[in-house]
């Protein structure tokens, strides 16, 4: 006998991974008898929220980064779950990892219901929702050929225009503004959250194609890699590091290179797509559905230092702080 519940999933994710929640609701919606309930549409403190994650869907679904769990909402989140594992186990949660790696949880299931989206890609996460669904008392359906071959179709149209617009005169000053952007939304959040960087000397290098962020032992650089033909069909290469990065002609601080911790590549991405208020938006190269615009993907980069900042060695941080405050010392008395 099948069950009932207000709503067959409820969707978890942070605020910049709303595009690719969105593109895997439109994918399940084809295939769901019940409706959805998106966590980050929560508008008071009703309750609602708490409830569809607690016992009101039959499946809870976690769009899951390194960030999920260290905002308020995602951490409201998890704690709704948590009680829901306490009381039913881990079978109504499905993972969808959004990085190759990622530390599990105690409270997160093991494989099937964890999908690697970078590898295993959109099908395999809409089929491991659906298999939950079912197990949970739920019916679900095939998607119709009709449906299938419109999606494969609109995929394919979208390609061929993206193609086409990459190559325009306007994607080569797109491609300048939006890196700019970036990278001064980068600058100016470092800047009004130094504070935030306790014990930590914060340095910036900017050039016309890389930005570098160090604060204490984390750092981070924004490389926009130019293509031979054309530039708006460069890569942006993002990497989390830990050490202090080398600046461009400079060899390594004490021969020791630092080393890394997180990477990222993006393309720039001229499909102006209903959910999108941007015209020209970020996407990531291994998810094309993984999306941001120019100042939420600088927000996340500046929130992932101070999440990394928040998690490091005090004591190691510490040292080297008061390391870098004497070598200031003895370089003023030269």
């Amino acid at each position: 006998m099948k069950s009932t519940r207000p709503y067959d999933i409820a969707i978890s994710c942070v605020g910049y991974d709303v595009l690719t929640a969105k593109h895997l609701a439109a994918r399940l919606r084809a295939r769901l008898n019940g409706p959805i309930y998106f966590c980050w549409e929560r508008t008071d403190d009703s309750g609602v929220a708490e409830r569809a994650l607690k016992s009101d869907a039959r499946v809870v679904v976690v769009l899951h980064q390194r960030l999920w769990g260290e905002t308020d909402a995602t951490r409201a989140d998890e704690a709704a779950i948590e009680k829901r594992v306490g009381k039913d186990g881990d079978g109504k949660i499905v993972i969808i990892a959004l990085e190759n790696t990622l530390e599990r949880r105690r409270w997160m299931p093991r494989r099937p219901s964890w999908v690697t989206l970078p590898k295993e890609g959109m099908d395999a996460a809409v089929d491991a929702v659906m298999t939950a669904v079912e197990r949970a008392g739920g019916t679900t359906r095939p998607e119709a050929a009709a449906d299938s071959a419109t999606r494969h179709a609109g995929e394919d149209k979208m390609r061929d225009e993206h193609d086409a617009k990459i190559r325009s005169a306007k994607a080569m000053s797109a491609a300048s503004r939006e890196l700019g952007a970036l990278m001064g939304a980068i600058t100016k959040r470092v800047e009004t959250t130094k504070a935030a960087m306790v014990e930590a000397d914060v340095m910036m290098h900017r050039t016309p194609d890389r930005l570098i962020v160090q604060a204490g032992r984390v750092g981070l650089s924004v490389s926009w890699l130019r293509s031979r033909t054309n530039n708006a069909e460069g890569s942006l290469l993002i990497i989390d590091w830990d050490g202090t990065v080398t600046l461009p002609g400079k060899a390594a601080l004490n021969g020791a290179a630092a080393t890394v911790v997180g990477e990222q590549s993006l393309q720039l991405d001229p499909a102006d797509l209903p959910e999108s208020s941007v015209e020209w938006r970020w996407v990531s190269a291994a998810v094309p559905t993984h999306a941001y615009s120019s100042q939420d993907l600088a927000d996340q980069c500046v929130d992932r230092m101070l999440f990394r900042l928040k998690t490091a060695d005090p004591k190691r941080t510490s040292q080297e702080h008061n390391r870098a405050a004497r070598a200031k010392e003895i370089a003023a008395q030269v």
